[in-house]
């Protein structure tokens, strides 16, 4: 059983938080012990983040042997994900097609996962 018996909410930022009980700090370094939480969640970070190799890391030692990680994202290979593939995106605009973000990266933390949880 989790030691945490309530949900949580994130933000990077004071400006960014919802609730005056946001956890605030960056994503890769949460102030939380080792397996501390019943059920990670990852909507749509690792398109925008600087390092998701690190946030998964960090994602995976949060979430306790018991526990779910449920990583939400655009399918590379879907229409959104090859649309965001396109150079006429504008300069410095993230995701899938930034280079750092590639489907091959998406195949990469896939078998990251696989193998860390077992």
């Amino acid at each position: 059983m989790s030691p945490i018996h309530h949900s949580m909410r994130w933000a990077p930022t004071v400006e960014l938080a919802e609730q005056p009980s946001t956890l605030i700090c960056p994503p890769d370094a949460l102030a939380l012990p080792d397996e501390s939480l019943q059920l990670v969640i990852i909507h749509h970070l690792l398109e925008i983040v600087p390092n998701p190799h690190r946030l998964l890391q960090e994602s995976a030692r949060l979430t306790s042997d018991e526990g779910c990680l449920i990583i939400f994202g655009w399918a590379p290979l879907g229409v959104a994900g090859l649309s965001r593939l396109s150079p006429g995106r504008g300069a410095g605009s993230r995701g899938v097609g930034s280079g750092e973000h590639r489907p091959s990266c998406v195949i990469g933390w896939h078998l990251w996962i696989s193998e860390s949880s077992g």
